[in-house]
């Protein structure tokens, strides 16, 4: 049922929310009777502001200040680091969270790995956001070679949106950035003899029996 849900996800983000069909609901909200609200907004935060090369460290993805959301959909961005990268290796949405933003209400997820996009639509009627609610989980795992400060943030763009219940998009910015610090390993140190014994040990091979 899962993977039939992320299926029918797919087919319903591919057609309807990333169509050509949507307007802003900033633009036309007022004559179709529906409110605003302005300061609508997505945030992310990682679960860790630091890490090791290799170490997965999730990133989550909170939205704020919206009417009458009935879908979204969310894209992060990856910017930073001395060397090396953060690689998405995993999306998911915790319905099990009290904090999830459309709760225990029947809904349909969109789930892309390849594309790097995640999100969700309510089956029926919208929802009221107030205070910073939960929306997903990107999951970075950084690079063998990762060193240096990563900053994630969302992609303001076509494929980042919020949505009503009559297809209009609802304008909104990207909040706070999350910055991950990955660390670099130190290496051991060698091991060398004291400088009395190599000098001890020159001495002996000189000796002749």
């Amino acid at each position: 049922m899962r993977y039939a849900t992320r299926i029918l996800g797919l087919a319903l983000f591919g057609s309807w929310m990333i169509g050509a069909n949507l307007t802003y609901a900033g633009d036309v909200g007022a004559q179709a009777g529906l409110p605003v609200r302005e300061g609508a907004s997505m945030t992310v935060a990682a679960a860790r502001t630091s890490g090791w090369p290799g170490e997965l460290i999730p990133v989550h993805v909170y939205l704020s200040n919206v009417d009458n959301l009935a879908a979204y959909q969310v894209i992060l961005t990856v910017s930073g680091g001395t060397t090396g990268s953060l690689l998405l290796e995993d999306l998911t949405i915790d319905r099990s969270r009290t904090d999830y933003v459309f709760g225990t209400d029947e809904i349909v997820e969109m789930i892309d790995n390849n594309g790097g996009r995640i999100g969700a639509a309510r089956f029926s009627g919208e929802t009221g956001v107030g205070k910073s609610l939960y929306a997903a989980t990107f999951h970075f795992r950084a690079s063998p070679d990762a060193a240096g400060s990563f900053t994630v943030n969302v992609e303001i763009g076509s494929e980042s949106l919020l949505a009503n219940v009559v297809a209009q998009r609802i304008s909104f910015r990207a909040g706070e950035a999350a910055t991950i610090s990955i660390k670099t390993p130190k290496r051991a140190p060698t091991q060398r003899g004291s400088r009395r014994t190599r000098a001890t040990l020159h001495r002996g091979d000189l000796q002749r029996p």
